[in-house]
Formats: C-alpha cells, structure tokens, sequence
C-alpha cells in the first residue's frame, strides 16, 4: 500500500491517551484489505473535528479506489441485457423476452435444467429493474469487498442466488436481487460482532435494515409480481453464510461455536428446499 504520510488516524490506547498514526501503519494485518477495525476511531474519543474529519478519511479509503469483483460480474450482466434488449420481441417492453432469457431465466416448469437456478441472475426485465441492481450490488458490494475480499464476496452472493431459486415454488424469476439482498444482509453480522470499533454503527445498521425491509415489503406487494420469496431466502442465506465466511477474528477464537451454528442452519435451510424441489413436487407446475 503507498504511503499517505499526510492522512492521519486518531487511534485511543488502554490508558484513554490518544496517539495518531499514519494510514499506512494503522494497517495492521498487511493483507491488502482495510477492514473497519484498522485505523477505526474508537468511539469514546472526544468528538472533536480533528477525529470526525480523520474518520471520514478512513470511511473514504472503505470506498475508494472501487473493488472490481462485482463490478465484473455487471458488466457480465450489461452484456447480456444488451442482447436481449436488441433482439426481444418487438410488441414486448419487456427484455426478459430475449434469447439470452429464454436460455437464463429461472423457470419452475424446467426445473430440470439446473443450470437456471444460478443463471436467471444474468437476465432483467427492463431498464429500471436492471439499473436498480447494479447500482446497489456495485455501491454495497465495493464496500464488503473491500472489507472481507473478493471471494468472501462472491461466496455470499451465489449463495443468495441459488437460496432464492431454490427457495421459490411459483414464480419464474429474473434478476440479481437475490444475490444483492445477501449482499446488503451480509454487513448486519459484521456490524453486530464489531460493535464497539465500528464508525457510525447505529447509522449503518438502521440504513441496512431499513433498505433489506423496504424491499422485502415491496416484494409482497402483489401489483408488483415480484417472487418474494425468492427475496426471503436471499436474506437468510446472505445472513449465515457472511458468518460463516467472515474473516473476524472473533469468531475464529477457540470457543466460538457461531460460526459452526450459522453453518448448520444454513446447510439445513438448503437441505430443506432442496427436498422441496425433489420430494414436493405437487407444490410446483408440472414440468414440461
């Protein structure tokens, strides 16, 4: 990491005396990724500007230079909605009408074409529906990946897209809320156990909950005909396996059975719909 002599984090040490570190020294795991616990202001420092503009600075480099991970898998996703906005039905304002959706598109009546349950992320329905997920999977997503790395990232992501397929029993379903949802939910777990060293935790944690809520109560609503319950078990499956996955040292600790408890409830949830797509076929369409 270059040096940025110039930045200056407040850090507070065991006998209340504030000493100040440079960006770069503040980094303390050199694993290449700022997490919140580096260079954190603690909150029982006097709240004075000097420590509120060096916690802005810090915030700042949580954003800035952008993670790349999701952003690939974006401009993925633009690339196939191109297609099929060029060469959907002409009489359809709708893009999932595309060739690229006929092949993606999560579909209860083919079920046996395994790969849709992953694929219908690919696939959106129009602009509005594809420019509202990319712009939160790119502005949430950069930040946790950032904070917990790429793969961590992606293992949350594809979780909350096959949870949500797998999870629905009517609906054909498109998009990448699925995997967005597990993404916004992802960051509760890591605000809760960090409680204490986290930057305006209350804030985070009102704005997650208020955005993964606002959805989920959208979802239900019927005029809409979003698969709601595709959203539902996006949520859980984004909840447990971030702490399953977490690099927290925490729940690293010899001890610490949440991380092996959030395992097996995750494994049970996809166990169970699982056994629902094989065992329960009467509460899906008839495959054609």
């Amino acid at each position: 990491m270059e040096s940025h002599s110039s930045t200056i984090v407040p850090i507070q040490n065991d006998d209340e005396n504030i000493q100040t570190l440079r960006f770069d020294e503040a980094h303390v795991d050199h694993d290449r990724h700022l997490d919140h616990r580096e260079g954190a202001v603690n909150p029982q420092n006097p709240n004075n500007a000097e420590s509120e503009e060096s916690n802005l600075q810090t915030m700042w480099k949580l954003w800035w230079p952008p993670s790349f991970g999701l952003i690939i898998i974006s401009c993925i996703q633009l690339f196939f909605f191109l297609i099929d906005e060029i060469i959907k039905n002409v009489d359809s304002t709708n893009s999932a009408t595309g060739p690229i959706a006929k092949l993606f598109t999560y579909d209860p009546m083919k079920r046996y074409e395994f790969w849709r349950y992953l694929t219908y992320m690919f696939v959106h329905k129009d602009y509005g529906h594809f420019i509202s997920n990319l712009f939160l999977q790119i502005v949430y997503g950069n930040f946790l990946e950032k904070n917990q790395g790429w793969w961590r990232v992606f293992v949350i992501y594809f979780a909350g897209v096959v949870a949500g397929s797998l999870g629905d029993p009517i609906h054909s379903v498109v998009g990448a809320s699925g995997g967005v949802l597990s993404i916004i939910t992802a960051y509760i777990p890591v605000i809760i156990m960090n409680w204490k060293k986290m930057p305006y935790r209350k804030m985070q944690l009102i704005m997650f909950v208020s955005v993964i809520i606002g959805i989920l109560i959208d979802s239900i609503d019927n005029k809409y005909e979003i698969a709601w319950l595709t959203h539902f078990f996006a949520v859980m499956a984004g909840f447990l396996v971030s702490i399953v996955v977490s690099k927290d040292q925490k729940l690293k600790e010899k001890g610490n059975i949440k991380r092996w408890i959030a395992l097996a409830c995750y494994v049970i949830l996809m166990l169970l719909e699982i056994c629902c797509n094989i065992f329960y076929s009467y509460y899906f369409p008839v495959q054609i």
